[in-house]
C-alpha cells in the first residue's frame, strides 16, 4: 500500500495499492496530483514518460505458499513488480518483468525451487517451461488478489 501525502502529511488521495513498480508509483503520483488539482512538476512528467516506455511481460507461478514464493521470485533481477493471489485453484505469484533484462526462460530457470508449476498464457511460455523441464499448465488469465495488504505479509515472511 502507498499513500501520497502533502508536505503537511495529509492524504492527497485515498491509499493506493496494486502496481508497486517504479513506473506504477510515478504514475500514481502524477494521477494523485492531477486529482488534487495540483501542478505536476516537469521532472515528474518526464520521468513518468520514461518509465512508461519500459516494456513488461507477465509470468504466473503456482506454489504451496505465495508469501515465500513472492519473496524468492520478487528479488530476481529484471522483476518489476509482484502480487499474490489465487488462480486455477492454486496460490500464485504474478510477476511483471522486463524482458530486456530477463527472458521468460531465464526467469523459469532462476526461479526454480520457488514454485511448483508455471501457469502459461501462450504457446511461447508453455514451450519455454517444457524445454526447461518445468511443470506447466495453460492458464485462462483469471486472477483473484490475495489481500489488500499483501506487501505487509511479504515484509513479515
Amino acid at each position: 500500500m502507498v499513500r501520497i501525502v502533502t508536505a503537511e502529511e495529509t492524504a492527497l488521495v485515498p491509499r493506493i495499492s496494486g502496481d508497486y513498480s517504479r513506473g506504477g508509483l510515478v504514475r500514481a503520483m502524477v494521477k494523485s496530483l492531477r486529482q488534487a488539482k495540483r501542478p505536476v512538476p516537469k521532472w515528474l512528467s518526464e520521468l513518468s514518460g520514461e518509465l512508461s516506455a519500459v516494456k513488461s511481460e507477465r509470468a504466473v507461478f503456482a506454489m504451496y505458499c505465495f508469501w515465500s514464493g513472492e519473496g524468492c521470485l520478487g528479488r530476481l533481477q529484471g522483476v518489476l513488480s509482484s502480487r499474490t493471489g489465487f488462480a486455477g485453484g492454486h496460490e500464485v505469484v504474478e510477476l511483471r518483468y522486463d524482458p530486456d533484462q530477463i527472458s521468460h526462460g531465464d526467469l523459469l530457470k532462476a526461479g526454480r525451487g520457488c514454485f511448483d508449476q508455471a501457469l502459461t498464457e501462450n504457446a511461447t511460455q508453455l514451450a519455454a517451461a517444457k524445454s526447461a523441464g518445468i511443470s506447466a499448465q495453460t492458464w485462462d488469465g483469471s486472477f483473484r488478489s490475495s489481500s489488500k495488504d499483501d506487501k505487509y505479509q511479504l515484509a513479515h515472511t
